[in-house]
C-alpha cells in the first residue's frame, strides 16, 4: 500500500490538536508513513501558543475537546492574526478530525485559515491514509498568502467540502 510514500512529504511540519492519546497516536502513526515532523496539542489552549510561535503546514483538529475545541481554537487565532498581535504571511491549512458527521460541524467564517480536508475518526485507517494523498496535494495549492487590508478573503467555512 503506498499512496504517495515518500520524500516528498518529508519534513512537513504537522500539528496536531486532540485531547485523545489514542487519536494523536493514530495521527502520529499515518502522518509518520509520510514522513512528517509532528508537534501534538492536547486541546486549544495548548496549541495556541505553538500556533503563535511557529509555522506548521497543516494543522489537524479535533473539533471537539473539553478546555478550548476546535471551532474556539480558529476563532481565537483568526482574531490575533487579525488584529496584528500575532503576524502570519499566509493561510494556515487545517483538517479538521472528527468523531462528528462532517454535516454537524458549524465552522465559523475564518479568514486566516484554509480547509484542506475532513477526515472522519470512525472511517477505517486505509481510507485515512489516502486521503492524506490528495490532503497534501491541497496543502501544496492552498498555501497562498494572506490577502492584504481591502482585498476580498475566503472564509475557512466556504472551503469545506
Amino acid at each position: 500500500m503506498n499512496y504517495n510514500k515518500g520524500s516528498h512529504y518529508h519534513g512537513r511540519k504537522v500539528l496536531v490538536v486532540d485531547d485523545s492519546v489514542e487519536s494523536v497516536q493514530l495521527m502520529m502513526r499515518l502522518l509518520d508513513h509520510y514522513h512528517c515532523a509532528v508537534t501534538m496539542a492536547f486541546d486549544g489552549q495548548d496549541a495556541i501558543p505553538l500556533l503563535v510561535n511557529e509555522n506548521f503546514d497543516l494543522v489537524i483538529l479535533d473539533w471537539q475537546m473539553p478546555q478550548m475545541g476546535g471551532r474556539e481554537t480558529l476563532v481565537m487565532m483568526d482574531k490575533l492574526i487579525s488584529e496584528h498581535k500575532v503576524r502570519k504571511d499566509r493561510k494556515i491549512p487545517v483538517v479538521i478530525f472528527s468523531g462528528q458527521s462532517e454535516e454537524e460541524l458549524q465552522v465559523p467564517d475564518c479568514q486566516s485559515f484554509t480547509s484542506c480536508g475532513f477526515i472522519s475518526k470512525v472511517q477505517p485507517y486505509s481510507e485515512m491514509i489516502r486521503h492524506f494523498a490528495d490532503i497534501f496535494q491541497k496543502v501544496d495549492t492552498a498555501n497562498v498568502r494572506l490577502p492584504r487590508e481591502g482585498k476580498k478573503k475566503t472564509p475557512l467555512a466556504k472551503g469545506l467540502f
